[in-house]
């Protein structure tokens, strides 16, 4: 296998990078689109890691991120994770968005191929850190599977727990089905949510980002000022603008109207099987209470995956984990794992803060807390 970094994803065929991208656990924030978008962004420099076969065949990738400037705070290891310092220069490897992370690898890799391309990645991660100068590389927000193998080829022994991630597998085909998962009462919660919403007699469009980036934007503001983020509105509908442009408008909006004035939003995309929920925002002295919320990020975008042969399933992200998991999100635990185990605290450190984290999941969340594999 040969390893070599490119600057720029115009250099990489999106087929290529996708085919790995797909079968990855970020998916979408993996995506070719996606990636090439963030490129664009002031705040960090980008390059990606590659390694090829002997047929020149892309067998494995990683995207590397040295951040001049973190927006951000949960991408900054150091106010996330129990026991580490400021960077100086960090080096972020793999997504930098969306909270989910992996390594991309070829889905035909057998166990000993999967195993030596990642080790090479993580080695590479490890030389362009030397090179750019960083002194520190994290591999953030990966789902279990992939926090115990970049454990084993990092030799980082114990990952941070970082949050949980949600999403919802659909079963059958059609609203009903998934529905009819659920136990009679919480299918009768559903519905009392779901005809409280048709109750209040919103009209509902379907448009491109293209077509709603200013009230998109403003209505954006709104939610990140009621969860104590305030914002301006006008860089937030600069952001959804070069969304719009960098993805070629490829996201669907699902607005909610009221007097042919947007007061609410879901901004979805569609990838590898899967609807991914990306940006919500409300206007909420103009709402009627009628469970806006879950009825545009959750149900709306169900709707659309029922209306697709390929989509069965829908990505919720993280935060308000126990809301997801009453309407059928499965949890899974997120990790952080230090490219370099001399970055992370101590194991026992680490041990204690998993163990702290995953109690308050237990009180929170009951069954509903996703099971650890790691002490």
């Amino acid at each position: 296998m040969k390893v070599s970094l490119a600057s720029s994803l115009d250099d990489v065929p999106a087929a290529a990078w996708d085919r790995l991208a797909a079968v990855a656990e970020a998916g979408f924030y993996l995506s070719h689109r996606w990636l090439r978008h963030e490129e664009d962004s002031v705040t960090a420099t980008a390059g990606y890691v590659l390694v090829t076969d002997e047929a020149s065949r892309l067998v494995g990738a990683a995207p590397v991120y040295l951040v001049h400037q973190e927006p951000n705070a949960g991408y900054r290891p150091d106010q996330v994770l129990t026991g580490v310092r400021p960077a100086d220069r960090l080096l972020i490897a793999g997504a930098r968005r969306g909270y989910r992370n992996a390594p991309l690898l070829h889905p035909d890799l057998d166990t000993a191929a999967r195993e030596d391309c990642l080790r090479l990645l993580v080695d590479a991660v490890a030389q362009v850190a030397r090179e750019w100068e960083a002194d520190q590389a994290w591999w953030l927000y990966v789902h279990d599977d992939v926090a115990a193998a970049l454990a084993t080829a990092t030799g980082a022994r114990v990952p941070q727990l970082q949050g949980t991630d949600a999403a919802v597998s659909l079963p059958g085909n059609g609203f009903d089905d998934y529905l009819g998962a659920f136990p009679a009462r919480r299918q009768y919660a559903i519905r009392k949510e779901l005809s409280s919403f048709g109750a209040a007699a919103y009209d509902l469009r379907r448009l491109k980002l293209s077509q709603c980036w200013s009230q998109a934007g403003d209505l954006l503001a709104q939610l990140q000022g009621k969860y104590g983020h305030p914002a301006e509105p006008e860089p937030l509908r600069q952001l959804l603008r070069r969304q719009a442009d960098g993805l070629a408008d490829s996201g669907t909006v699902l607005g909610c109207f009221r007097d042919d004035r947007m007061v609410g939003f879901a901004l979805t995309y569609d990838f590898a099987g899967t609807v991914w929920l990306r940006a919500t925002g409300f206007d909420y002295d103009r709402l009627a209470g009628a469970a806006e919320y879950f009825a545009l990020s959750c149900y709306q975008p169900i709707e659309h995956a029922y209306r697709s042969s390929n989509l069965r399933r829908m990505h919720l992200g993280k935060g308000t984990a126990q809301a997801k998991s009453r309407r059928g999100a499965r949890l899974s635990p997120l990790w952080a794992v230090p490219n370099d185990p001399s970055h992370a605290a101590d194991d026992d450190v680490v041990v204690a803060a998993n163990h702290r984290l995953a109690e308050t999941w237990r009180a929170e969340l009951g069954d509903h807390a996703p099971s650890l594999p790691f002490n």
